[in-house]
């Protein structure tokens, strides 16, 4: 049997780690004056990637002046300065800081980095610190009024020109697209025109089944999952879409509009965040109000993902119905959906929209719609990413404050290895006062977690936890017991 000896320090750890188990999705730590933590659950931050920036609203002092605010991902890192921008400028996706003095508050939009916490900090221009209160997440990047999102359909080798014109159309007004690619029906070439096109910025690319088939798939696994693996092993997605070497693609758009259950469950097991459906409206259909969706849809926590989302109208005039080329309908349109404060979504085919491309309705529409500082233009995957962050932290935020602890009853203390088992064991015993989500791991001292010993709701009272070390190596670890938003923190040395 090996022998191991065991040492116990207490120690303060990098805050970097330290909530990214708790209960709560996102947990907002006021440091000190003017100082902010921000720290997403670790699972969470995996499963989404969480790589666009949400803006977090802030309330200055009074007659404050000559700010400047920065980040960074770690207690010991160094800080870097968040660009100011104004409510004039066009910007729809950047990091970036905005002031509105009237209203006596800061407007931040960052992102969080490959770890789980990010750190804020307000500055005088002697680099004082200034006390700030944190207000939440807007609903929309900026604090923008609305939104304004767009899908298309069809991308594979037939409608591969198409596409490429069209894109870089919609590319000249400023307008993000997120086209929807049916694999097996791309070749080289075309794999290398999406590519060209995701270089030169404003498009996405959500899976559109491999074969566009209709329900129910002869192979769905096929068709939802291995056309995300298609786009991932195919394409290098832009960097809100890869994080840590992981490309997510957020967007399933059905073909056809075709959906079941069998789909909507295998968009879990391939981390999709929201499936996009498509109303197939007569074209006699008055166009005098709004006939698709300009509402978010529901979550599903059960299936992890989003309800489906359609258009709110499709651009062009497809034979099998449908479209809308009227100026005047679509604008309409768009106001009415501006004025509620929602999504305004057209989308498009390819082989319809191409034939319209230089028509007066559509540049018109385009022109309309486009470079207005108070609509937030946008892909639909970061669209309802930012959504969801929103969502979370209107309903599972946790504030606190750095110095809070749970209040135990005894010390936490690592007690002995039992010698009469076949393997090392060590006892942690801890107290909770009152009922709470615990998470308890065990972490080397790279920062990678060695194993978990406790993640569920508990009730308050004593607990025993053996841990068996007989796999780990000799040296430093460290044992972190998070209590609903309170940590408890133990070095332990381990010797053979």
């Amino acid at each position: 049997m090996v022998k191991r000896s065991i040492y116990i320090i207490i120690v303060l750890l990098s805050v970097n780690n330290l909530f990214s188990q708790s209960k709560a999705k996102l947990t907002v730590i006021r440091q000190e004056q003017g100082s902010y933590i921000f720290v997403v659950q670790h699972d969470f931050h995996l499963r989404f990637g969480l790589a666009f920036p949400m803006t977090y609203r802030f309330k200055l002092p009074a007659e404050a002046a000559n700010i400047t605010i920065e980040k960074r991902y770690s207690s010991d890192g160094a800080w870097k300065l968040i660009p100011v921008k104004h409510k004039s400028d066009i910007f729809n996706d950047e990091e970036a800081v905005r002031f509105d003095y009237e209203k006596g508050c800061a407007f931040v939009s960052t992102a969080f980095g490959a770890g789980d916490s990010l750190f804020i900090r307000f500055c005088d221009s002697g680099g004082n610190n200034i006390d700030v209160a944190y207000t939440g997440i807007t609903k929309y990047y900026d604090d923008r009024k609305a939104a304004v999102t767009i899908s298309a359909d069809d991308w594979y080798d037939e409608y591969n020109l198409f596409y490429k014109s069209l894109l870089d159309f919609f590319r000249t007004y400023g307008l993000y697209v997120t086209a929807g690619v049916t694999t097996t029906g791309v070749t080289k070439s075309s794999w290398d025109e999406i590519q060209n096109q995701l270089d030169k910025g404003y498009v996405e690319i959500a899976s559109h089944s491999r074969t566009h088939p209709f329900t129910p798939y002869s192979d769905a696994h096929s068709e939802v999952c291995g056309s995300a693996k298609d786009i991932v092993e195919n394409l290098k997605l832009p960097k809100y879409y890869n994080v840590n070497n992981k490309q997510y693609v957020y967007v399933w758009i059905a073909p056809s509009g075709d959906y079941d259950h069998t789909v909507d469950s295998l968009l879990t097991v391939s981390d999709y965040l929201v499936p996009r459906l498509y109303l197939n409206l007569p074209a006699d259909t008055p166009r005098t109000y709004t006939y698709g969706d300009s509402q978010f849809s529901n979550w599903n926590e059960a299936a992890n993902h989003f309800e489906p989302f359609n258009p709110t109208v499709e651009l062009g005039a497809p034979y099998w119905g449908g479209g809308d080329t009227s100026l005047t309908s679509l604008n309409n349109m768009f106001d009415s959906v501006i004025a509620r404060g929602e999504v305004y979504h057209p989308m498009w085919h390819p082989q319809v929209l191409y034939e319209d491309i230089n028509k007066s309705y559509l540049k018109n529409h385009l022109a309309y719609i486009s470079q207005r500082p108070d609509i937030w233009y946008v892909n639909l995957g970061p669209l309802y990413l930012y959504h969801m962050v929103y969502e979370v932290n209107s309903k599972s935020v946790a504030c606190v404050r750095l110095n809070t602890r749970v209040q135990f009853q005894e010390p936490l203390v690592v007690l002995q290895k039992y010698r009469s088992l076949p393997h090392p064991y060590t006892t942690i015993r801890f107290r909770i006062s009152k009922d709470t989500f615990v998470n308890l791991n065990v972490y080397s001292a790279s920062g990678e977690r060695a194993a978990t010993l406790v993640n569920t709701n508990m009730s308050k009272g004593s607990y025993e936890v053996n841990f068996d070390s007989s796999t780990l190596e000799s040296g430093a670890y460290v044992y972190q017991l998070v209590a609903g938003a309170d940590v408890f923190i133990k070095k332990i040395i381990l010797q053979k």
